[in-house]
């Protein structure tokens, strides 16, 4: 009996060949819908496999764990036993298993535990499957869509000894790109000549264009209210078509033209007659865009939100010994791995969270003392956010900068009767200053993940400042070629299918959007797990089946018992610090550096009174680096935005000096 129902299940698990596996079959697969009609072909091996699988006990009580997983999988197994073209199941398991990264041998190792198709039967399935997402490429890259590409770095040697050009290299870079569907767009809003002619009497921008609206200004400052400005819809999935990966590199103008040729030529068999007719919408990085500027480019904000965070960090960075920076309160949290000029993003924004975190918690102790007192008095909402906007007032605010007088002997004049000089407390200015920038970081991430570009719009003229004030000129130009083309060069049509499509959603669920540049950063993450260089232009066409069978199998993404790190500690650590230090108060006189004079006044009075031992103690950290046979460079410290600091050297008659371990002095230069 159960041979003759194997031999149902047999055929229900059939494919006439390794190569008739189609792209739809492996989007729609799961073992809802594959496997399981072909186990209910076979009840007697079933109810075999679930009372082996399980007591009478563990069936009535257990509510997590079921065999029924594990008995449509050994089924499958048995089916490819029987039968090698039986391949439904093995199929799509063991291209999970390759696109995941698996070894060869495990691939062989399970092939022989009949749960995978064999490693060589790969290569026809791979290659048959790319041809078939290629297809889907093409057809829509006839219709209205987006083209995106980044480069690729594969380590392809692993050998110490590199002997030429004749030997692999260490690294070989390619470029790997990706179309998608475009919403809310028609060929004729596409259309390249009115674009062109705009872009012919574009005069440039003025500086009306970047000043902010009263509604703009209004909702920057919406934290206390739901202001949508230009949300995507919710629920929509935006389709991708991943293409082959080439060994064009892009970081030439001509290596550009040459992925552009290969991308739409060669893959998509377009006609170059066809692709003047209409803009095809670009987002890429600030490098990539660069090179190919044209009139049809976005920039892409996980770009801008990775430059942005790096740019904060330049200026706002200080020294240990500068109180409130952000050094200072990094040593304090005792985070690591924050020193370098591009530290990882990840990482970063984590800290500048919880420094402002930290900020906002203190201030709003000092507006309410202890919580729990205050809890008991009952306040209402309205109370609230009127405390809430008066913490915003107060603590994220910087004061205004007074000018010099028109001549050098005349007083600063202030902003306005009354202005507090920001220069008599630079600690109090700088923090809020960082508080400022803190939330526009805040507010751009935000505004991305909730998918509404109109906030990351109302943004824009103030990057601008930030990252020209940041001395980031190249995101500063690139934000100014966007305004230009949304303002002056783009139709209104065409100018708001960018705004729809700069940021996407591929799971369709509400609240996971991103940055165009972030999922194809993610996509190249799952080629770089360990495959040969020859595969990847077969592993970019099928890069959706990792996140396909994972669903279709139950595996999560994280644990079942993975929690978020709870980092409060790290938050009260800096909102005490704030706190004792009052740095969110005005003090006249307060400063921003801790000065070595204090601890020099304390030793030279140890060596007077003989107390030696006492002066071991006094020891500040050095934080430039000993310079060992190695030439003397100047050192460059950056200045916190809006305020001009200055360092005196302590001279010694007419040249200031350095003092090496073996004692002889490297003169720099005169006293000026």
């Amino acid at each position: 009996m159960v041979a003759s129902e194997m031999d149902l299940v047999v055929k229900e698990l059939s494919f006439p060949s390794v190569e008739d596996v189609s792209s739809e079959f492996i989007s729609n697969w799961t073992l809802e819908r594959v496997v399981e009609p072909a186990t209910k072909l076979c009840p007697s091996l079933l109810h075999i496999l679930e009372a082996a699988a399980q007591t009478q006990e563990a069936k009535r009580k257990n509510k997590i764990k079921f065999p029924k997983t594990a008995c449509n999988v050994i089924i499958s197994q048995l089916a490819y036993q029987r039968s090698n073209r039986s391949i439904k199941f093995q199929s799509v398991f063991g291209l999970f298993l390759w696109s995941t990264g698996s070894s060869r041998k495990t691939i062989d190792a399970l092939f022989r535990c009949s749960l995978t198709i064999s490693y060589d039967s790969f290569g026809k399935l791979l290659s048959q499957l790319s041809q078939r997402y290629i297809t889907l490429a093409k057809q829509i890259a006839s219709s209205p869509h987006m083209f995106c590409y980044d480069n690729i770095n594969i380590s392809s040697s692993i050998f110490v000894e590199q002997r030429g050009a004749a030997t692999p290299a260490k690294v070989q870079s390619g470029t790997f790109g990706i179309l998608y569907g475009l919403r809310n767009a028609t060929l004729d809003d596409l259309k390249l000549q009115p674009i062109i002619n705009r872009y012919r009497n574009c005069k440039g921008l003025s500086p009306s264009d970047l000043r902010l609206s009263l509604d703009q200004l209004k909702c920057l400052n919406h934290q206390f209210s739901s202001i949508s400005r230009h949300p995507l819809a919710v629920g929509g999935k935006t389709e991708q078509f991943p293409l082959w990966t080439t060994t064009i590199e892009e970081s030439l103008i001509h290596g550009n033209l040459m992925v552009h040729d290969d991308a739409y030529l060669v893959q998509l068999k377009r006609n170059a007659d066809d692709l003047v007719k209409y803009a095809i919408p670009s987002v890429n990085d600030q490098s990539t865009n660069a090179r190919i500027r044209g009139g049809q480019l976005g920039f892409g904000l996980f770009h801008l939100c990775m430059n942005l965070i790096w740019a904060l960090l330049h200026v706002h960075r200080g020294s240990l010994q500068q109180t409130g920076s952000l050094t200072y309160f990094f040593g304090l949290m005792e985070k690591a791995c924050l020193g370098a000029d591009y530290p990882d993003y990840h990482k970063l924004l984590a800290a500048l969270t919880q420094v402002l975190e930290g900020i906002i918690l203190g201030a709003w102790l000092d507006e309410l003392g202890d919580f729990a007192e205050f809890a008991k008095m009952n306040p209402s909402a309205q109370d609230l956010l009127l405390r809430a906007q008066s913490i915003l007032n107060r603590s994220a605010c910087p004061l205004g900068n007074w000018q010099k007088g028109s001549k050098a002997k005349d007083p600063p004049i202030p902003p306005y009767a009354g202005a507090l000089d920001p220069l008599h407390d630079i600690a109090h200015q700088n923090t809020l200053l960082l508080t400022r920038d803190l939330l526009y970081m805040i507010e751009l991430t935000l505004a991305i993940s909730e998918g509404d570009f109109g906030h990351v719009e109302d943004l824009l003229p103030v990057l601008v400042k930030i990252f020209r004030g940041a001395g980031s000129n190249n995101y500063c130009m690139e934000i100014l070629h966007f305004l230009a083309n949304l303002k002056h060069i783009w139709m209104p049509k065409f100018a708001d299918i960018m705004r729809d499509n700069m940021i996407v959603n591929v799971s369709g669920l509400p609240g996971h959007f991103m940055a165009v540049d972030l999922n194809i950063e993610h996509l190249i993450g799952y080629l770089k797990l360990g495959q040969a260089w020859r595969h990847l232009s077969s592993r970019s066409s099928v890069a959706n089946v990792k996140k396909q069978v994972t669903k279709a199998l139950g595996a999560s993404y994280e644990g079942k018992t993975h929690t978020t790190p709870d980092t409060s500690m790290l938050v009260w650590k800096v909102a005490n610090e704030v706190r004792e230090l009052a740095l969110s108060k005005y003090q006249p006189g307060q400063e921003a550096v801790v000065i070595s004079l204090e601890t020099f006044n304390k030793k030279l009075a140890c060596i007077k009174a003989g107390h030696v031992d006492e002066m071991a103690g006094m020891i500040e950290e050095d934080e430039i680096p000993n310079l060992v046979n190695d030439f003397l460079t100047p050192l460059i410290y950056p200045v916190r935005t809006g305020i001009q600091q200055s360092l005196e050297l302590i001279n010694i008659g007419d040249t200031f000096s350095w003092r090496f371990a073996d004692n002889f002095d490297l003169s720099v230069g005169e006293n000026p």
